[in-house]
C-alpha cells in the first residue's frame, strides 16, 4: 500500500501497489479497498510517516503490517527497480481522444 498523495503516486509507483493517501479519508478508503483485515500489508510512505500509517491502520483493525520500505519510494526508484505510472488527462483531452477512436462494431 502506497500512502503518498495521489499527485505523487500517479507519476511513479511500485507495480501492483494500491494508493490510499494518508491525508484525507484514509480509514474509510482502507476499509473499502482492502476487505480482509488479515491481509499482509507492506507500506510505501513518505519518509517520517511510517508510524502514523501503521497506527492509523491498526485503529481500523488492520494489524498485519509486515513492514515498510525504508526511505520510501525513492529507495525503490534509486535501486533501479521497475516502476509504473498513470497518465492523467483532463476531461477535455479524454473527449478528444474518444472522438478520434473508431467505434467498435458489436
Amino acid at each position: 500500500m502506497d500512502t503518498r498523495p495521489a499527485a505523487d503516486f500517479h507519476k511513479a509507483f511500485i507495480p501492483n501497489a494500491i494508493n490510499i493517501g494518508l491525508k484525507g479519508d484514509f480509514a474509510p478508503w482502507v476499509g473499502a479497498m482492502i476487505v480482509d483485515t488479515q491481509q499482509p500489508i507492506l507500506l510505501v510512505t513518505e519518509v517520517g510517516t511510517e508510524e502514523e500509517a501503521i497506527t492509523r491502520l491498526s485503529r481500523v483493525g488492520f494489524d498485519n503490517v509486515i513492514g515498510y520500505l525504508d526511505g520510501g519510494f525513492e529507495t525503490w526508484k534509486n535501486a533501479g527497480k521497475e516502476i509504473d505510472e498513470i497518465k492523467r488527462i483532463s476531461p477535455e483531452e479524454f473527449a478528444q481522444q474518444l472522438i478520434k477512436t473508431p467505434k467498435l462494431l458489436m
